[in-house]
């Protein structure tokens, strides 16, 4: 619409704005934790002139923006009340391509959460699933884009008039990227960029109706990142089709002078050569009759429920019957399903470990708000140690303080070998032998989620969110490539194609993307 001139980019964004304010305002959506006012929006329009001109981008709260505070939806950082002064690298290139940044979005707090309602920042309420809402237009965000020239009050009037109709139901939109996946699928935001440690791009997205994607790891540059778990962190993208994605992508990706030392550049993008053009020409014809789709035994797990298995089954019939690839079962001796699930348990050690390290910098001296209170605390500890647990029980909430505990547990001195190096082990062996899977087909298609997305009400036990992520987490312990679609039979079951480069897995998934089923 912009290259035809239809609409400018100015309209573009004071329409994706106006879709924000209605959805903040009227559904009470809350994906985001601070947005843009208009004249910030406007005043970015044509600083840069690229290929990302005009295109209106949220950014999650744990990634640098130079005006805003970088919280990562944490008390204990956003009590500091200050701009962080600097762009992370990804952000960067965004604007230096010309992107038109809307604002920060709602996550969970440091990333920990597959839910997003772990908000620590201020206890900000929780971020709904737009699907519901959406449901009630009877079009969908992309025939939205016919509208784009509609006036401010319009567009709020609409989202009265709809919310106006009845009840809607009050769905969770999975995390930690909650508010990334619920601003691209409410229309706020074309694009997304987010971050993913064990599925935080993958399962909202999925939940939401959208296309979520975590590359490679290293693919994009962690600098001015927030670190949770630095072996696992991976900054990626969501957006409503792979096609915006694999646009997106090439402007954004490591350069050999980023800092993140990490990052896989150029030089040595091992897995980045394949004769796919970027971005993506939707007129091309993309031709699969030599691919292999591995179905992994491994991933039908007991919990899968029959609906999910028959999304998972439709899409590869699609894949074989009308895009011509060859669909293969891999038993359980390429990838074993004992393996699978105690992926999840070596994941969570992992995460837990590396978290207790790095948030161990914000103590309310250095890094992280002094908090003023006095908590209770042990007569035999120091002033200095009662400074550092007041600041740090104020400031954290209680899921970063029960990953803190485990991960400090699980690296001391008894359970070093027992449990860390046990995580380790496995996830060497996870590495291995998803590798041997890709030897044996070029991409792995498995379901992103065992459920539909649920109701806040649905979880009690803080610990009942684990399970959300055994589909995700194989995929993040071995570092690959992986883009959750929304399936032919319903927007809310979200499918992983993964596979050894970022091109071959946003190759099938645009293939899919353009069939209608």
């Amino acid at each position: 619409l912009l290259s035809s001139g239809r609409v400018t980019r100015q309209e573009l964004v004071l329409y994706s704005r106006s879709l924000a304010v209605a959805g903040e305002e009227i559904y009470g959506l809350n994906a985001f934790s601070r947005l843009f006012s208009e004249d910030e929006c406007l005043d970015q329009i044509d600083i840069h002139d690229g290929d990302l001109a005009g295109i209106p981008i949220s950014i999650k709260a744990n990634l640098a923006v130079r005006n805003s505070a970088l919280t990562a939806s944490s008390a204990i950082l956003a009590s500091e009340g200050r701009n962080c002064g600097y762009n992370a690298d990804v952000v960067e290139k965004l604007q230096q391509n010309g992107a038109v940044i809307m604002g920060i979005t709602q996550m969970d707090e440091f990333g920990m959460g597959s839910l997003g309602t772990n908000l620590g920042e201020g206890k900000l309420p929780f971020t709904r699933n737009p699907m519901p809402f959406l449901a009630f237009t009877n079009r969908t965000v992309d025939e939205w884009v016919g509208e784009i020239q509609k006036p401010h009050d319009l567009i709020l009037e609409d989202h009265h008039e709809v919310f106006a109709k009845g009840s809607h139901d009050i769905l969770l939109p999975g995390g930690s990227s909650c508010g990334s996946a619920a601003s691209v699928s409410h229309g706020s935001s074309l694009i997304s960029i987010a971050s993913d440690t064990g599925g935080s791009i993958r399962l909202p997205a999925a939940w939401c109706g959208v296309t979520g994607f975590k590359p490679l790891y290293g693919t994009i540059s962690r600098k001015g990142l927030v670190s949770y778990a630095s072996s696992l962190d991976t900054v990626g993208i969501i957006a409503n089709t792979a096609s915006c994605i694999s646009s997106v992508l090439p402007k954004i990706m490591a350069q050999a002078n980023d800092q993140d030392k990490a990052t896989i550049t150029d030089s040595t993008a091992r897995y980045h050569t394949t004769s796919m053009k970027y971005p993506y020409d939707e007129s091309e014809t993309i031709d699969l009759t030599n691919l292999i789709v591995g179905i992994p035994s491994a991933f039908v797990v007991e919990e899968c429920p029959a609906f999910i298995h028959e999304a998972w089954a439709q899409t590869a019939t699609a894949l074989q019957d009308q895009c011509g690839a060859t669909v293969s079962t891999l038993d359980n001796d390429i990838l074993s399903p004992e393996l699978i699930r105690v992926s999840l348990a070596a994941y969570y050690i992992l995460a837990s470990a590396e978290a207790s390290s790095n948030l161990s910098r914000y103590n309310g001296f250095t890094i992280g708000a002094k908090s003023t209170s006095k908590s209770a605390s042990l007569p035999s500890l120091t002033e200095l140690e009662k400074s550092l647990s007041s600041s740090r029980s104020a400031g954290f909430g209680p899921e970063v303080i029960r990953r803190i505990l485990a991960g400090t547990y699980v690296l001391s001195s008894d359970r070093f070998h027992s449990h860390y190096e046990a995580a380790m082990t496995i996830r060497a062996v996870v590495y291995k032998q998803m590798r041997h899977a890709l030897e044996n087909a070029d991409v792995l298609l498995i379901p992103t989620s065992l459920s539909l997305p649920p109701k806040k009400t649905d979880f009690t036990d803080p610990t009942a969110m684990f399970a959300n992520d055994i589909l995700t987490v194989p995929i993040s312990l071995a570092g690959l490539p992986s883009i959750s679609i929304p399936s032919f039979k319903n927007k809310s079951i979200g499918l992983q194609i993964v596979g050894s480069s970022n091109n071959q897995v946003l190759r099938v998934a645009m293939m899919l993307q353009q069939l209608e089923c």
